[in-house]
């Protein structure tokens, strides 16, 4: 992942683990990320730095944005990386030659899918640049496990 906001550019590598309404978010790389656990719940969602402290906030958005200054939108973004808008908000999208999403413009971000690759039966994305404003954010997937 990389995160840009027109004025500084920070990237880390993320592990994200889901099963169901439960996951486990590590966030590692250079720049002063260090190693952020993010885990979420129906019961809650919390972050563990890598001074061993814990902080609760309502999201994950929130928790990403209060330890590390990203401001990226981890709740839709669960949907937008597999190539899914996120149920029940508004969009616009545009399909490619194979019927998935090319572009995704939903709750102010604009998304293109840039590369999918193939998983089992199933095509997922595996370069994905969002925007909003002036900051962008830029995934590169290097391994699906469904």
């Amino acid at each position: 992942m990389a995160v840009n906001d027109g004025q500084q550019a920070r990237s880390a590598s993320i592990n994200w683990r889901q099963q169901a309404n439960n996951y486990t978010i590590r966030i590692f790389g250079p720049l002063g990320v260090g190693n952020n656990i993010i885990t979420g719940s129906p019961k809650g969602v919390s972050l563990l730095n890598a001074n061993q402290q814990r902080f609760n906030a309502a999201t994950a958005s929130q928790l990403l944005q209060q330890q590390t200054g990203w401001q990226v939108p981890i709740e839709s973004l669960f949907y937008w990386v597999r190539g899914i808008p996120k149920p029940g908000v508004g969009y616009d999208k545009s399909l490619d030659g194979q019927q998935r999403l090319s572009q995704l413009q939903q709750q102010g971000w604009h998304i293109d899918y840039r590369h999918y690759t193939k998983v089992g039966n199933v095509d997922l994305p595996d370069k994905i640049f969002l925007s909003q404003g002036p900051l962008k954010v830029k995934l590169a997937i290097n391994t699906w496990q469904v």
